[in-house]
């Protein structure tokens, strides 16, 4: 009989996993911001806006993890872009403070709630450029770290 450990949650949920996570969504973000897709329904923006918003979680919650926080650690902290960026900061998260000032913009609008359901009423948006350039540089700068740890990154 062979009986073998199951992994703990922090051997499942490593860096390089949240790392390749927050990626896809960026991408796919990029993918399906079309401007074909703006032509045929009504809010083409709220799946790209979510998209971007899941991939900036993902890599903050990446670099986190690189930083030695557990699984548990970080759940502590939840899903609040401004918590989560100011320990990744706090970490030495190398972004620039235009790119905090935007995290913290997400979760003071609620852009993920806003992304997933309907409110009416006046809200600010950030824009799909600068979302995803906020992800590009995330990108950057945690691809980086990683492989300072001879992490594969793709």
């Amino acid at each position: 009989m062979i009986i073998s450990a199951s992994p703990d949650d922090d051997e499942r949920t490593n860096p390089v996993g949240l790392f390749n996570y927050a990626r896809s969504y960026w991408q796919a973000a990029l993918i399906i911001d079309l401007p074909r897709l703006r032509k045929i329904v009504t809010h083409a923006d709220a799946p790209v806006t979510y998209l971007f918003c899941h991939a900036i979680e993902l890599y903050l919650k990446a670099y986190l993890r690189h930083s030695g926080l557990s699984v548990a650690e970080v759940r502590k902290i939840g899903h609040a872009y401004d918590r989560l960026a100011s320990r990744a900061k706090d970490l030495g998260l190398a972004l620039g403070q235009d790119d905090f000032k935007m995290i913290e913009l997400l979760t003071d609008q609620e852009m993920m709630p806003l992304s997933r359901y309907i409110r009416t009423g006046f809200y600010k948006r950030p824009t799909d450029a600068a979302l995803s350039g906020v992800c590009q540089r995330m990108d950057d700068a945690i691809s980086q770290v990683l492989r300072l740890r001879r992490l594969i990154v793709e």
